[in-house]
């Protein structure tokens, strides 16, 4: 069960970054 809770806290500061990096105009990776 903790493997899943990890497992989501990095995909939602994946989508973070993603998000962050959109709004600041590099999303060009």
């Amino acid at each position: 069960m903790s493997a899943q809770v990890s497992g989501t806290k990095l995909h939602l500061q994946f989508q973070d970054k993603q998000i962050s990096a959109a709004v600041n105009g590099s999303a060009d990776l």
